[in-house]
């Protein structure tokens, strides 16, 4: 039954069963579409059907209509599949319909583009056909047309039952059967004898027989007459399945004689009513009967394999014809290849010319802009030694000269022993100052020299800063500015301790240097403030001295543009003391912030990255006590 099945439905698809209902169709609405008309033909004229077919998808790609463009490609695939036998054209028709129907989401048209390939894959064996039946059922979930629904279940039955899994097959034929039910009650009940079909080929006799009984009341539901080709030859089926012979060959002989009598005899018909004919005498024993019906079935079989020789002679013909037209065409087509090759090489050169001529004028413009960026920096660089020679100049000669007198003086002996202390202790401070000023030149210069090179390791700050507020105690003792240390006993930071002890001093230095202090005052203070936020830490300076102006701040970190200002005490600068804090702080993976304002003081806040360090020792400095130094 499963090969009626496949012999009828390309006759439904084209209209075969009833030709002129789509020519009824057509005249009612006025506008004979070349879909529609094409419908009417199919194995007979596969040809006009084509040519029908391709002038409604050119029509459909002239008004953007996407529904008809996929309904009448995959006609097409039909059409080169079981007409035209040309399997290429009918996975290329499948394989368009399936691209202009998944971006509308057309679930109809997906289920048939992916069953149609699956199809193809079944028919080539070089390609797993579960590939398209998996993507078809997930789409065929997504509407409700049941026609789709019947066509992609047939398929999956015929399938699986063609690999002998006979669990999946039985559960795509009761689908099939459910939606038929609803909607087709003939469908339904050839469904029931494809069921039967399938528990016979799993030699389940017995449930084959009770299924077959159970299902005799829908004989009065069966939707024909007898003389009907479904009708005679379905019950026929359904009475052998019940082992009721008699019946069987009743409905069989009663068929066959009104198909006789006809003037033209489908032969088709006749061919399977001799075919289930011979089943019924087979199963009865009745052999000399079997015999006799199996010679004319002999004769029908021939007969189809004379139509399937006509039809494949004539395909063979067509494609031969169209073989020797391509010839032709191909080798128009060589000829006009070889014309447009010289062209192309001539093409090519004048290309390649024309892309060296650009080529060699972007990179006179990148060498042109390169030289004239080396010439700025060198301009910016020769700018900055001048200015630092400049105040080189002015800053050290004042204290050489200090020098000179003072050792002149002594020499002549003319200084007394209170003048000698006086002058010796104001030398002392200059020449701090100096040192100061040359520890910062010599920093900035190996940092522009590229001399200073990171080596971040787990560092404790606090001995660093204890070091330093050592160092500059006596420079703040001077000025009468209290040094103060908010520090946790656990100070871990990431970063190399050379550079934090540079970066400390310099910044202590610098609130020092411009802080107001008097005597027994609290107010002339130095705070240096240790902060852990899990993931990072901070170390803020902050001072109480005479702040930054506002176009101070904006140029405090570019080298040349500084507004360059003295100490509360007159001390000299050259303000790369923080220009070095910032490289070094940087080449460390840190950031540095700046808030001043004039009359109030300035805080510079320092922030590492401690992600890096070990959970245990970030938990140790959030439990670390606080500890004070001044």
């Amino acid at each position: 039954m499963r090969i009626v099945l496949l012999l009828l439905i390309p006759l439904m698809v084209f209209g075969q069963g009833n030709p002129q209902q789509p020519w009824a169709k057509v005249a009612a609405s006025g506008t004979p579409m070349p879909w529609e008309v094409s419908r009417t033909y199919g194995a007979a004229h596969p040809d006009s059907a084509l040519h029908l077919l391709s002038q409604s998808l050119r029509i459909a790609q002239q008004r953007h209509d996407s529904l008809t463009m996929a309904r009448a490609l995959c006609q097409l695939a039909w059409v080169y599949q079981y007409y035209l036998k040309d399997e290429g054209k009918f996975v290329q028709y499948a394989r368009r319909a399936l691209a202009v129907a998944k971006p509308r989401s057309d679930y109809n048209h997906l289920t048939e583009a992916y069953r149609l390939l699956g199809m193809a894959s079944m028919h080539h064996h070089g390609e797993d056909p579960e590939i398209w039946f998996s993507q078809a059922v997930r789409s065929v979930a997504k509407t409700n047309d049941w026609l789709v629904q019947i066509r992609l279940y047939g398929t999956l039955t015929q399938h699986y039952e063609s690999q002998k899994k006979y669990q999946q097959a039985e559960r795509y034929c009761l689908l099939a059967m459910a939606v038929n039910r609803q909607h087709d009650l003939q469908e339904w009940f050839i469904g029931v004898t494809s069921y039967c079909e399938l528990l016979k080929a799993q030699n389940k006799h017995k449930r084959a027989v009770a299924f077959a009984r159970r299902m005799d009341w829908a004989k009065t539901r069966f939707p024909g007459k007898p003389g009907e080709f479904l009708y005679d030859n379905e019950l026929a089926r359904l009475a052998l399945f019940q082992e009721n012979y008699a019946e069987a060959e009743r409905h069989l002989l009663a068929g066959l004689a009104i198909q006789q009598a006809q003037s033209k005899p489908d032969s088709l018909h006749l061919y399977f009513y001799y075919k289930n004919l011979v089943n019924v005498y087979k199963q009865q024993q009745a052999y000399q009967k079997a015999f006799e019906t199996g010679n004319t079935l002999a004769d029908f079989r021939l007969w189809l394999q004379r139509v399937r020789q006509t039809r494949d002679s004539k395909l063979q013909m067509t494609e031969l014809k169209a073989a020797t037209d391509l010839a032709k065409k191909q080798t128009e087509i060589n000829l006009l290849a070889a014309q447009q090759r010289q062209q192309q090489l001539l093409l090519l050169g004048v290309a390649i010319v024309a892309l060296l001529l650009i080529g060699f004028a972007v990179i006179l413009q990148r060498a042109k802009r390169r030289i004239e960026q080396q010439n700025n920096a060198l301009s910016r660089l020769n700018a900055t030694k001048d200015k630092l020679f400049a105040m080189l100049s002015h800053d050290l000669r004042a204290p050489v000269a200090n020098l000179t007198s003072y050792l002149t003086l002594h020499n002549w002996g003319v200084l007394s022993m209170e003048e000698f202390d006086h002058s010796a202790r104001s030398l002392t401070k200059r020449l701090n100052q100096v040192q100061i000023l040359l520890d910062n030149l010599l920093n900035w210069a190996v940092t522009q020299m590229g001399g200073f090179r990171a080596k971040p390791v787990l560092t404790t700050l606090r001995p660093i800063v204890e070091g330093q507020f050592a160092l500059l105690q006596p420079f703040a003792d001077s000025k009468g500015i209290q040094l103060v240390a908010d520090l946790p006993t656990h100070t871990p930071i990431l970063a190399d301790p050379d550079h934090l002890a540079i970066i400390v001093r310099n910044l202590l230095q610098n609130a020092i240097k411009f802080t107001v202090g008097v005597a027994g005052s609290p107010n002339a203070i130095v705070t240096l403030i240790y902060r852990d936020q899990r993931t990072e830490c901070q170390i803020i300076v902050q001072d109480t001295g005479i702040g930054i102006p506002p176009e101070t701040l904006s140029h405090l970190f570019d080298v040349g543009n500084q507004l360059i200002r003295p100490g509360t005490a007159n001390e000299p600068g050259t303000g790369l003391g923080l220009i070095v804090v910032k490289e070094l702080i940087e080449a460390n993976g840190g950031q540095i912030e700046v808030e001043s304002e004039p009359g109030q003081g300035t805080l510079f806040t320092l922030t590492f990255d401690t992600g890096m360090l070990p959970r245990q020792v970030q938990l140790i400095a959030s439990l670390g006590a606080s500890e004070s130094l001044s």
